[in-house]
């Protein structure tokens, strides 16, 4: 399902945005960047797999996503083609040109964690 338009430049708009994953122990809050290309929102794991929310967002792909005052329900879906990890890559240049991390969440050991976000319920 798609963003509403709102939500979407909301989450093209902010630096960083905390992504909710849960596990048997609860829920887990985790600071991330994420990327917007042609209205689909991307994120990945700078740990490459080591990442925890990473990890507990293959197990369990329903997750929620709080950006600049709007919280959204969303299921995140490994993108491992070479499209969805092009078009990654190039919202987080646009994104974060100047970043010092930028160069990290463009290696091949990070890229293949790329995931694609679809809202739920809408």
């Amino acid at each position: 399902m798609s963003f509403d338009t709102e939500t979407l430049e909301a989450l093209a708009r902010q630096r960083e945005i905390t992504i909710y994953t849960s596990s048997e122990t609860g829920e887990h809050a985790t600071t991330i960047w994420i990327g917007v290309a042609d209205d689909t929102p991307f994120v990945r794991s700078v740990r490459g797999d080591e990442g925890h929310w990473y990890q507990r967002a293959l197990k369990n792909p329903n997750v929620r996503l709080v950006a600049g005052g709007h919280n959204v329900d969303v299921v995140a879906i490994p993108a491992r083609d070479r499209e969805s990890i092009a078009r990654a890559d190039e919202a987080f240049k646009g994104k974060y040109p100047t970043s010092r991390s930028l160069d990290a969440m463009l290696l091949p050991t990070v890229s293949h964690t790329t995931m694609r976000l679809e809202a739920k319920g809408r």
